[in-house]
């Protein structure tokens, strides 16, 4: 990911953030694929002090990734050939979805 022309050398910008937090916690390759919904969804509705795990950030990272499979494996059925499969999604929301501050407010 290279920076933006705006960007000085050692700063650390959210976006910066999320992709290290996430490559750390689940590998680049994978970390490069969800940075930016990570960012969005977590790192950006963080309080100025917060606590994540690794076990938050697995989690998420798992929920994602089987949204992404039943995306992309889920087949289109034309409305006259009768009714739909039902692609299985994962069960519940991680915990950062509804609240990446929950640690801090228990």
């Amino acid at each position: 990911m290279s920076r933006r022309s705006f960007e000085k050398e050692d700063s650390i910008t959210p976006d910066r953030l999320a992709l290290s937090i996430l490559c750390d916690s689940v590998g680049d390759d994978e970390g490069m694929l969800f940075a930016h919904d990570f960012n969005e969804e977590v790192i950006k509705k963080l309080d100025t002090i917060a606590e994540i795990t690794s076990e938050d950030i697995e989690e998420w990272w798992n929920y994602h990734a089987q949204m992404q499979l039943a995306g992309q494996t889920s087949e289109w059925t034309p409305v006259e050939s009768g009714p739909r499969k039902r692609t299985i999604l994962a069960s519940g929301f991680p915990k950062l979805l509804l609240n990446p501050n929950y640690r801090l407010n228990p």
